[in-house]
């Protein structure tokens, strides 16, 4: 790539440029330190249901696809909540 050379003194510049009130340099230098959210916080009410119980996580698992299905939840956002729950029944399973 022709810009690896450059890269140190291209990121100064931008650095410099920001810290002079550049706009677009600043915001080019804040979406590399805090990349943007790419899905949306959700809160998701499983107080009725026990999460180190095993068996309960499976209805837990059946209510993400099914706010998913509803598009109260995008399908991103519900295969990571799905696999974090895989995640937690492992633990629970392996201790």
């Amino acid at each position: 790539m022709l810009l690896i050379p450059h890269a140190e003194n291209l990121v100064n510049k931008a650095v410099e440029l920001a810290l002079s009130g550049d706009v677009q340099a600043l915001k080019l230098c804040l979406d590399r330190l805090i990349p943007r959210a790419t899905g949306q916080c959700f809160q998701v009410d499983m107080n009725v249901l026990d999460v180190e119980q095993t068996q309960n996580l499976s209805a837990i698992g059946r209510h993400i696809i099914n706010l998913m299905l509803a598009g109260n939840m995008a399908p991103e956002d519900a295969q990571k909540f799905l696999v974090t729950l895989d995640s937690h029944r492992k633990l629970i399973e392996h201790y």
